[in-house]
């Protein structure tokens, strides 16, 4: 539901309201001290204005973090970021009117509007939530919370002290969480040795996040692709997806932690789209094929076809079950 998202939250409103007005940038302590708040505050904000692309970032200055704010970007609407996006979040109430003329006319103009100021859209920052939800939703309750402030790190650029189950002690900077043999693992390198490490979620006994305060990633982005592209290759649980989409325009293809890896879209004699790509299949990538199994069709290999229709049936009867 749209009434559950942060930006109802006036304290929460209040925040993303300063970031906005931020010239420059700003000692990110001056910030918890003028809004007299927690940093953890300042972390949820920052990790929702993440999904966003509107020029506020946390960066280090030296060992000092500050928040940058770039040359503003706004809306061709005459209106700032937070304004607009307090507009969009009315679009459901709209609805109420959608007879009226009025309401034609306005819609017709914000859709332009939208369609104009890619990177700016509350409902598609919405549903990246909402994929993390999915993502979390077979976890136990103790680890979906891991997860989610794992998550929150990556968009803040934070440090996670963990305890691991065994009574190991690391400081890490994360990079990415992913599936392996079917189960969640986080990527990230070790701060005192600064090299790659990964390791199931479920060996997570514990986490705190904190600011960096001085630390600078080891690995860039390319270089964890190709290292989660070595571990699927060693284990040999990567397999190229072959898929035809019915409907394109209505398909969201990303999903949080499936590592999807050299996407090809083609189209075929008939003219039907077919879409390709390098996965991992496990339940939680069935049930990812599930949520849009109307808008495409499994066309190879065939072990993940008959996996998946064998995964349908039992959606079925579980279905059949509740419903008696």
């Amino acid at each position: 539901m749209v009434e559950d998202s942060p930006i109802f939250n006036d304290g929460f409103w209040k925040i993303l309201k300063y970031l906005e007005d931020i010239e420059g940038q700003k000692d990110a302590r001056e910030v918890i001290n003028d809004l007299d708040i927690e940093e953890k505050d300042l972390i949820e904000a920052l990790t929702f204005l993440g999904h966003f692309d509107v020029g506020i970032s946390l960066e280090m200055e030296g060992v000092k973090p500050v928040i940058v704010r770039e040359d503003k970007r706004p809306i061709v609407f005459k209106l700032s970021f937070c304004e607009w996006m307090a507009l969009q979040a009315h679009f459901p109430l709209f609805d109420k009117h959608k007879d009226k003329e009025f309401h034609k006319t306005l819609s017709k103009r914000l859709s332009v509007i939208e369609s104009e100021n890619e990177g700016s859209s509350f409902f598609e920052a919405m549903e990246s939530w909402k994929l993390l939800k999915s993502a979390t939703a077979s976890c136990s309750e103790a680890q979906g919370e891991i997860v989610e402030e794992i998550e929150k790190s990556f968009h803040a650029k934070l440090i996670l002290d963990i305890k691991l189950n065994k009574g190991t002690l690391l400081e890490l900077y994360p990079h990415r969480i992913v599936y392996f043999d079917g189960q969640l693992n986080l990527i990230g390198e070790e701060t005192g040795d600064r090299c790659l490490v990964y390791f199931p979620i479920s060996d997570i006994q514990s986490l705190d996040s904190k600011m960096n305060t001085g630390y600078l990633p080891n690995f860039s982005r390319l270089e964890i692709h190709d290292f989660i592209s070595a571990i699927r290759t060693v284990s040999g649980s990567e397999e190229r997806l072959v898929m035809k989409i019915t409907d394109i325009d209505d398909l969201n293809l990303d999903e949080a932690h499936h590592f999807i890896t050299n996407p090809y879209v083609t189209s075929n004699s008939k003219g039907e789209v077919i879409w390709a790509a390098n996965v991992e299949a496990c339940d939680n990538f069935f049930e990812w094929l599930y949520s849009i199994e109307n808008f495409v069709e499994v066309l190879d290999p065939l072990t993940i076809k008959e996996d998946f229709d064998e995964f349908k049936a039992l959606k079925e009867v579980k279905k059949f079950k509740k419903a008696g």
